[in-house]
C-alpha cells in the first residue's frame, strides 16, 4: 500500500516489507530484555515456584523469561537472511559509461 503511493516497484516494495520483518522481531526481543530486566516485579511472572525466597523466586524469574522468546531473535536472523539474499541477487548492473552520452547545444 505505501509502495503504490510512493510509485515504488514491487521490488522496492518487496524489500520495504522484508525490512519491517527484520526489524519488528528485534524489537520484541529487546522489549523483553529490557522489560525482563530493569521492569517492576508486579511485571515479571512466576516462573519458578520452588525457589528458596521471594527475592530468588523473582531473579530466577527474570532470567527464565526471556528464553522463549530466543525464537523471536531467531525469526530476526532468518528475515535477515532472506533481506540479504534478496538485495544481492536483485542487484541492477552498472551502468556504461561509453553507452551514454550527452550532447549540450548552445545557440547564441
Amino acid at each position: 500500500m505505501v509502495g503504490a503511493g510512493l510509485r515504488w516497484s514491487s521490488r522496492e516494495t518487496l524489500l520495504a516489507g522484508m525490512s519491517v520483518s527484520l526489524l519488528a522481531p528485534l524489537l520484541v526481543f529487546v522489549d523483553v530484555l529490557l522489560l525482563s530486566s530493569y521492569g517492576p516485579a508486579w511485571l515479571i511472572p512466576d516462573l519458578v515456584p520452588a525457589a528458596l525466597s521471594p527475592a530468588d523466586d523473582l531473579a530466577n524469574s527474570r532470567i527464565e523469561i526471556q528464553d522463549p522468546n530466543v525464537a523471536m531473535l531467531f525469526l530476526a536472523c532468518l528475515a535477515a537472511l532472506v533481506l540479504t539474499i534478496a538485495s544481492i541477487t536483485g542487484r541492477r548492473p552498472a551502468a556504461n559509461t561509453n553507452a551514454v552520452t550527452s550532447t549540450v547545444t548552445m545557440s547564441g
